[in-house]
């Protein structure tokens, strides 16, 4: 996964943004099978408000496409910063994008910086750093 290079279509080994709706975003890693609650190989299927969805049947989808479910649809996006924020589980205090720029802004990188983090989520702020500095 990467947040800055693109692809077109979704290839076995690909985490991908399921949304759905504002409520409900799902970041999925596109592989046959995930381990169940007992330690087992079982299929990975996502279950969701709109039904089960195979993971498998995403092969080959183009991003930006849309999914149908049994009981609605949803969208297959590329993950971005803003997107992966919003599908995590807030276990923990988030930094949005907004406040992530702030912090930037007030730190005054540029490129060359050195920068250290600590904690348990620390990939959104350097994703989005990497950004920032690969634009200037």
């Amino acid at each position: 996964m990467s947040f800055v290079t693109r692809k077109d279509v979704v290839e076995e080994g690909d985490t991908v943004i399921l949304f759905l709706s504002m409520n409900s975003v799902h970041a999925v890693e596109v592989c046959p099978t995930m381990t169940g609650r007992h330690g087992y190989p079982v299929e990975n299927v996502l279950q969701s408000t709109y039904g089960a969805l195979r993971i498998m049947d995403l092969i080959g989808k183009k991003y930006g496409s849309r999914i149908d479910f049994p009981k609605g649809y949803g969208h297959l996006l590329h993950p971005t910063c803003e997107l992966w924020t919003k599908a995590m589980p807030h276990r923990t205090q988030i930094i949005y994008t907004p406040d992530i720029s702030f912090i930037l802004l007030g730190l005054d990188l540029k490129p060359g910086c050195v920068v250290y983090e600590a904690g348990k989520y620390i990939t959104l702020l350097l994703d989005l750093r990497n950004i920032l500095i690969l634009v200037e």
